[in-house]
């Protein structure tokens, strides 16, 4: 249970990094918000969260049982 939620947030966070990339990127009106400053509110944001997912897994995973990413 506690691998597949280490997976699954690694997951979301590179889901998030990447539909942030492309909201930034499209034209506001194919994303179907109304301005550019709103799909940028929007991207960054998700940009940011799932950096900040990516962290949390890499440097809080770690339990007592060595199931983190970081090297030690």
């Amino acid at each position: 249970m506690r691998r597949l939620v280490h997976l699954l947030s690694g997951f979301a966070g590179v889901f998030l990094i990447l539909y942030g990339f492309m909201v930034l990127l499209m034209p506001p009106r194919w994303s179907g918000y109304e301005t550019t400053r709103h799909a940028a509110m929007l991207g960054m944001g998700m940009v940011t969260g799932g950096g900040v997912l990516i962290l949390i897994r890499i440097f809080l995973g770690s339990g007592s049982d060595g199931g983190g990413d970081r090297m030690s």
